[in-house]
């Protein structure tokens, strides 16, 4: 799924969440927000990872597509802690900024 799909699929949540209220709309556009500041800087380090398995697929090295997918695989999974960390204090960190 593109950034720019989820984007939008965001932006109809938040016009169905706003008919609840003003304070779950503020409160999901700050989720909303939060969310898409992890999953973009997560993305940005792994995406370089689709270009070397390419390349090396082109150059018919299989050794270095493995290596590649490898190397994004762990990289993803060690990447995905920090962020999770980061998405559950997220309400701490909101409140730390005003």
């Amino acid at each position: 799924m593109t950034q720019l799909a989820q984007v939008a699929m965001m932006t109809a949540d938040l016009a169905f969440i706003g008919h609840i209220g003003p304070e779950a709309l503020a409160a999901a556009a700050l989720a909303v927000t939060l969310y898409l500041v992890s999953f973009t800087f997560g993305a940005g380090l792994v995406a370089p990872i689709a270009s070397l398995a390419a390349q090396a697929y082109g150059a018919r090295n299989l050794a270095m597509v493995q290596r590649a997918l490898r190397t994004g695989l762990w990289t993803t999974l060690f990447l995905s802690f920090p962020i999770i960390a980061f998405v559950f204090r997220g309400e701490q960190i909101l409140l730390a900024f005003g």
